[in-house]
């Protein structure tokens, strides 16, 4: 498929809008946000058990990286982060006055499937326009 624009933040946005709904609710909740290529579709036979899923390296990482946040808290890793500031900066660029993302760098770990540490990011706080201080 193409790429999707905006792709990184959306997802970012969304993680963080499904946990505050959901406490909102009463129910804890963590994500964990990875970026790149994924299998999506129908799998399996329409004779036995066919369902829709994402499969793929990307999917694990995001997994892991769930696993590793506390309840209530977002997880990146650095191409999610870094293509996240991008399309902020491309929106600030064009003029369009956008929220601001905090992220913390976490210590490198280790996951499963990965010959090399990961290097991740707390998503701390997203910050609305009108929040913003002037000047």
């Amino acid at each position: 498929g193409r790429p999707v624009t905006e792709a990184a933040l959306s997802a970012l946005r969304a993680a963080e809008e499904i946990i505050n709904r959901l406490a909102a609710e009463g129910v804890r909740a963590r994500a964990g946000v990875a970026t790149g290529a994924v299998f999506c579709g129908n799998v399996g036979t329409l004779r036995m058990r066919c369902e829709y899923s994402l499969v793929g390296d990307t999917v694990n990482l995001a997994a892991r990286l769930c696993f590793k946040a506390e309840n209530g808290e977002i997880i990146t890793e650095a191409a999610t982060r870094s293509r996240a500031q991008e399309q902020l900066g491309a929106r600030q660029a064009s003029g369009i006055q956008v929220a601001r993302i905090k992220f913390l760098e976490m210590e490198p770990f280790s996951v499963k499937g990965k010959d090399k540490a990961i290097s991740a990011y707390r998503v701390m706080a997203f910050e609305s326009p009108a929040s913003f201080a002037p000047g």
